[in-house]
């Protein structure tokens, strides 16, 4: 499977690369062919305007040129709208994004040791290049269909199979299955099949008719100025001759800048088509889980609406919505998380080679911000919540700073006014596992200082208080709490040792962890269920018009609480995994 991994990655860079490659050539034909149309009105210009004081030798040479130059554009003409560049550019963006959401959904897999079947992984890589071909000629796709369908880029069957999904046992039922929500899931897809599939369908074909009146009109205007070209002087014609050679190149030129440059009609055409598929296989997908009769077979309603994110409205918007769960309840997220130990900061710290510039990722209400803020002479803080921002303590040394769920590099440099190796220390408390790793890791890479800038991201996992209260805990949170956890909280679970972590051992280290720490905090009864409401999971149960904490919950806690007396004030301690790396060259 790791093979299929590197694999994966290549075909992804390789589609991105012939891409931008096909992008690139659209606008160099698109300025060659212009030029050349250009040049032959021009040359039929200045022919039809000599007399016959000019001698017939010059004309004749114009009126060759122009004519021969406007056969020749009106050749590549026919041949590039036949191909279609902008469309073919716009395929392969969309192939290299399909490759790396498979990529994703292997490496979070394997991530989390969940099983998984080879032979589907490579029908969906073969179904993935039948769909988007890399050849020009043979399986090109036809870029003027008489029907027009959606993209289809999933193996192919009689029905959409789960093969591959494991079974999650008679209990699938209470991970989300419920009665009420199949029959929304049925409504859901009675309106993909009536409106949303139809609909980008409709929008193909107008876009489709208008693409294929541009690639005629085009050549047939470049033709007809060849024609009057090549009928210059020629008596019966007259001046008309030289009007048809004059206007049709410059109508012509104008059509082709339109389709291939302005109105890009092909790429247009394909980002509908594709479109259209991403909602039949949303539909395909749940009308899948429906006929499923064995309900532990059916994929968990958690993970269902995570990839309708990622299809949808692409990862910015599934980072944004796990960052969402928390904003219902920041400032019970600010005093119920705990703090993080002075030991874990001061060996990370030991570990970096200067104290210049740290950067807090998904920092939240700032619990490791302000303790990076004692060592480190300047710190950024960066969240997706504006409000969990305005719940943190102000530090004269910490820029705190609301950003988007996705940064890209130019973004980093203007909102984290951190230019390229020039970062010591990238930290991420309780985060890691929300991000888009590879994109994260590369902007990790591009603005850690080389070769020893240094990545530090930790998780805590279940609080400790004494035997009575770990019982209880432990029950409510594997049955109660377990069906509401986002499928990243398995990371957590596993203390970070199966996410994926490409960097180096730092100095006097052989692994990059996870390395042991404890936090240790004193919690009454009160601040307890305060930490419980601050989880994401509990905040997705209330959603759903579940109330975890009901009231026979909050008896059975109390009881464990006060067994052996006492003030109600218990020690709590929450174990910390630490991965830690430095960036290397």
């Amino acid at each position: 499977m790791q093979s299929w991994r590197q694999l994966l990655i290549e075909w992804r860079c390789t589609r991105t690369y012939i891409g931008a490659q096909r992008h690139n050539r659209n606008h160099l034909f698109l300025s060659s062919i212009n030029v050349i149309t250009l040049t032959a009105a021009t040359t039929a210009g200045i022919a039809a305007s000599c007399t016959a004081s000019s001698g017939v030798v010059p004309f004749t040479a114009l009126k060759v040129s122009s004519t021969l130059l406007y056969v020749a554009a009106t050749g590549m003409l026919v041949v590039m709208n036949m191909i279609q560049p902008s469309q073919l550019a716009e395929e392969q963006r969309i192939a290299a994004r399909l490759f790396k959401q498979l990529h994703n959904q292997i490496q979070t897999t394997m991530s989390l040791q969940n099983p998984m079947d080879v032979n589907v992984v490579i029908e969906k890589v073969l179904a993935l290049d039948r769909a988007y071909p890399l050849p020009l000629l043979g399986e090109m796709v036809y870029k003027f269909p008489k029907t027009v369908k959606p993209a289809i880029w999933w193996p192919q069957q009689k029905q959409l199979s789960l093969r591959g999904v494991p079974n999650q046992g008679v209990e699938g039922r209470s991970k989300g299955w419920t009665e009420k929500l199949e029959e929304e899931m049925s409504e859901i897809v009675g309106v993909l099949k009536s409106k949303d599939a139809p609909d980008y369908l409709r929008l193909t074909e107008i876009a489709l008719k208008i693409n294929r009146t541009l690639a005629i009109s085009g050549p047939l205007l470049t033709g007809l100025a060849a024609l009057g070209s090549a009928c210059l002087g020629c008596s019966p014609f007259g001046v008309w001759s030289g009007m048809a050679g004059v206007i049709g190149g410059a109508l012509g030129s104008v059509v082709n800048t339109y389709n291939r440059a302005w109105g890009q009609v092909g790429m247009v055409v394909e980002m509908y088509r594709s479109n259209a598929g991403f909602f039949r296989l949303m539909q395909e997908t749940i009308e899948a889980n429906l006929r499923e009769k064995e309900v532990g077979r059916r994929e968990n309603d958690q993970v269902l609406q995570m990839k309708w994110y990622q299809t949808l409205r692409g990862k910015e918007s599934e980072i944004w919505r796990n960052a969402n769960l928390f904003l219902k309840q920041s400032k019970q997220y600010a005093v119920g998380r705990p703090g993080y130990p002075e030991k874990l900061f001061q060996f990370i710290a030991s570990k970096a080679a200067a104290h210049d510039l740290a950067w807090d990722v998904g920092t939240g209400t700032g619990q490791a911000a302000r303790s990076l803020a004692e060592i480190f002479k300047n710190v950024v803080a960066t969240d997706t919540s504006q409000t969990q921002l305005e719940c943190a303590t102000k530090l004269p040394n910490v820029r705190y700073v609301h950003t988007p769920a996705v940064l890209t590099i130019p973004e980093i440099e203007q909102k984290v006014l951190a230019p390229e190796s020039s970062v010591d220390l990238v930290t991420i408390a309780q985060a890691l596992h929300w991000f888009d790793l590879p994109s994260f890791y590369e902007q990790v890479k591009w603005v850690l200082k080389k070769p020893n800038g240094v990545i530090a991201a930790w998780c805590y996992t279940l609080p400790r208080v004494n035997n009575n209260v770990d019982t209880l805990f432990d029950r409510f949170y594997s049955i109660d709490v377990e069906p509401y956890w986002e499928p990243a909280r398995k990371l957590v679970d596993n203390k970070y040792s199966t996410i994926d972590f490409p960097f180096e051992p730092i100095s006097g280290e052989v692994s990059t962890g996870p390395f042991e720490f404890a936090a240790e905090t004193l919690m009454g009864l009160d601040d307890f269920f305060t930490y419980l409401r601050s989880w994401s999971a509990y905040q997705t149960a209330k959603d759903k018009g579940v109330e975890l904490l009901n009231e026979d919950v909050m008896e059975q806690f109390k009881q464990a609480w006060n067994v052996g007396g006492g003030d109600g004030q218990k020690v709590v301690n929450y174990p910390i995994y630490l991965r830690i790396g430095r960036v290397g060259n």
